[in-house]
């Protein structure tokens, strides 16, 4: 289209690819990245082949170079963002292994010796009910102090329990595993990272596409295959392309990326699990878009199991009313 001279049939191809990115996830950017990339190229080509001695065409060429300069800057930083934060949560897990290595350390007899005198604390009752919600056997335990043995000896035998159920998961290779506070924390900091390797992944995504793109526009305006006069209504149709791109807004929150990291993670899991299960997925749904129908029908289900339950009442206090007035 770009090499006709339609360019009315040329304004709707790039009205519609326009507006079909400016639905999409990261559209916006994405579109200012192709719309920067096809500008910048179209205008070396146009500014050394038609502009006094080419001025317009180095300038062109200074600021691609420049802007390029940038971006390689700014993937740069962002990924050592990325590795300081990576290397915090495997400082964090290295802590919640000793951490759990130190648990599986054998308890000292002066350990063992205080740990028996806090139950010697305890009344015979409450050392019973101690070994009732452990269903243990106090069968033949006249004394309190037969009543605590039996619990020091099964708390030795949950320690043996543990330290043979670590040594299996090292074994397999599985390591320690890790405390639920411990878990948490490589929780908490897992999704504290998140916006800062979305960050990169995005930054690292848009410098790929422009140094593509300038490679592949590059080489459309070099063809020698075709006259000089297509290739300069080539470079104007990447020129109003371009243009178009780089004016262009997102129609969506998502489509600006504004959007919660863990948010879009969750949707891209959502939607290759779908595609696993069988489900009917294009590869143009919105992942972020899924997240958000995927909370939407959580709570639409917990609004009718309420809904029901409150019907359910209804008719409870209803048919208890019929009762009393046909008993009166």
């Amino acid at each position: 289209l770009a090499e006709s001279a339609d360019e009315a049939a040329f304004g709707e191809f790039v009205a519609k690819e326009v507006a079909e990115m400016s639905r999409s996830t990261y559209g916006e950017p994405l579109m200012h990245a192709v719309g920067s990339a096809y500008t910048l190229q179209a205008q070396i080509h146009l500014g050394y082949n038609e502009s006094l001695l080419g001025i317009d065409g180095a300038i062109a060429s200074m600021k691609q170079s420049t802007r390029q300069k940038g971006q390689y800057y700014e993937v740069a930083s962002k990924g050592y963002k990325s590795f300081s934060a990576v290397k915090s949560m495997s400082e964090l897990a290295e802590e919640a292994k000793m951490e759990a290595v130190k648990e599986l350390e054998p308890p000292s007899e002066e350990e063992l010796a205080a740990k028996y005198e806090s139950y010697m604390t305890l009344s015979a009752k409450e050392l019973r009910g101690m070994c009732k919600e452990r269903e243990l056997d106090t069968t033949g335990c006249l004394e309190k102090a037969d009543i605590a043995k039996v619990l020091m000896a099964h708390d030795q035998k949950l320690f043996h329990d543990k330290l043979t159920a670590a040594a299996d998961g090292m074994d397999a290779g599985e390591g320690v595993e890790m405390s639920p506070e411990a878990q948490k924390k490589m929780q908490d900091a897992m999704e504290e990272s998140l916006p800062t390797f979305l960050e990169t992944m995005v930054a690292a995504s848009l410098l790929d596409v422009e140094v593509t793109l300038k490679a592949a526009g590059g080489k459309v305006l070099a063809d020698t295959s075709v006259t000089k006069e297509v290739r300069a209504r080539r470079a104007r149709g990447m020129l109003m392309l371009g243009r178009a791109m780089l004016s262009a807004k997102g129609a969506t929150p998502a489509a600006r990326g504004e959007i919660e990291a863990k948010n879009l993670f969750e949707g891209t899991m959502m939607k290759t699990m779908a595609k696993a299960q069988g489900q009917e997925v294009h590869d143009d749904d919105n992942v972020y878009d899924i997240h958000n129908q995927a909370e939407r029908e959580a709570a639409d289900e917990e609004a009718e199991v309420a809904e029901a339950a409150e019907a359910a009442a209804a008719a409870a206090a209803a048919a208890a009313e019929g009762g009393g007035g046909g008993g009166g």
